[in-house]
């Protein structure tokens, strides 16, 4: 599915502030990435977007926004005091979210245009999330052993102590 961001006549406003936000929940992965396609017509410069990432319960840097790879940010936008993509551009954008894999993040796509001309705004369409699942191993891990060994070790010294006693 896909989504414009802006007004539902396609056009958005002048001054207006718009946001998609969405939650993730990570925890269960290595690492992860999310993308998705974008076409947008904005006055170049000062409307335009840009995503946002946070853990959660963290409020978002508004300063510094999440930055694609390849980077599709393509100059600082006037209304969100960032960079972001502003003017006609499209293609699709892919972020690393690999800063945040073992938590729950927050992104906010976010969208703001100036008091003067406006366009049709933004699109996103086909959007997916990635990710590498944690895996569970079968045996345990070396610091493991030892304490196991060490715990049976006097467990079995305790039990030599007390025959020792009793005899």
């Amino acid at each position: 599915g896909g989504g414009r961001m802006g007004h539902v006549n396609g056009y958005y406003g002048n001054n207006e502030q718009s946001h998609y936000d969405l939650k993730l929940d990570l925890t269960g992965v290595t690492d992860a990435l999310i993308a998705f396609d974008y076409n947008t017509n904005t006055e170049y410069g000062w409307d335009g977007w840009n995503l946002l990432g946070a853990i959660e319960g963290q409020a978002f840097n508004f300063t510094s926004p999440l930055i694609a790879s390849p980077n599709v940010h393509n100059r600082f936008v006037e209304k969100l005091l960032s960079p972001g993509v502003t003017g006609m551009a499209a293609g699709r954008a892919t972020y690393d979210l690999t800063p945040f894999a073992g938590k729950v993040v927050n992104l906010r796509l976010r969208f703001a245009s100036d008091h003067s001309i406006t366009r049709t705004g933004t699109t996103f369409d086909n959007l997916v999330a990635t990710g590498t699942a944690k895996t569970v191993s079968a045996a345990p891990e070396p610091s493991t052993w030892a304490i196991m060994i060490t715990g049976f070790m006097s467990a079995g010294m305790m039990l030599r102590r007390r025959r020792a006693v009793a005899i």
